[in-house]
């Protein structure tokens, strides 16, 4: 090979790998001073603005003496309320929202009486369940249980 020919060649990639190899560094640096910037930027007091906090989820568990609800399982072991049952929880309003969130309910102490009760359920012949607590998490699943005492939900709330 020519050695005028072989020592541009060598130059030119010499060249390209430092551009590479720069510009690697360069993005990768520039994604740790992103990452950086944003822990310890500091803004001068009078530029701090009070920003609405958003609203806290209030969980709230219900209990009573006794309330019967029919409640059905379908295929998938999901525990439906039927539709003439809903009224009979707490903070009841006759709405197709309400409704679609309540539809489906957990129970958190079910015995293995009630379950087979349940599957033998369906959606036209559901069960008739004593229930004593009924809660709402901040996901939006409701809870049940046959047997209410104090804190029996605190597992499953957020």
């Amino acid at each position: 090979m020519n050695k005028k020919i072989s020592t541009q060649l060598a130059l030119v990639i010499v060249f390209t790998l430092a551009i590479f190899f720069g510009f690697t560094f360069w993005i990768m640096n520039k994604g740790n001073n992103t990452q950086q910037s944003n822990v310890s930027s500091v803004v001068p007091d009078e530029k701090i603005t009070q920003q609405p906090q958003p609203e806290k989820c209030q969980i709230k568990a219900y209990a009573s003496k006794s309330a019967k609800v029919k409640l059905w399982m379908d295929e998938n072991k999901s525990i439906h309320i039927a539709d003439e049952s809903l009224s009979m929880l707490p903070n009841y309003s006759d709405t197709k929202e309400f409704k679609n969130e309540n539809a489906i309910v957990k129970i958190i102490d079910i015995s293995s009486q009630v379950e087979k009760k349940l599957t033998a359920s369906s959606a036209a012949k559901p069960a008739e369940v004593d229930i004593t607590g009924y809660a709402k998490t901040c996901k939006g699943f409701a809870l049940a249980c046959l047997n209410y005492k104090d804190g029996i939900f605190g597992d499953y709330l957020d």
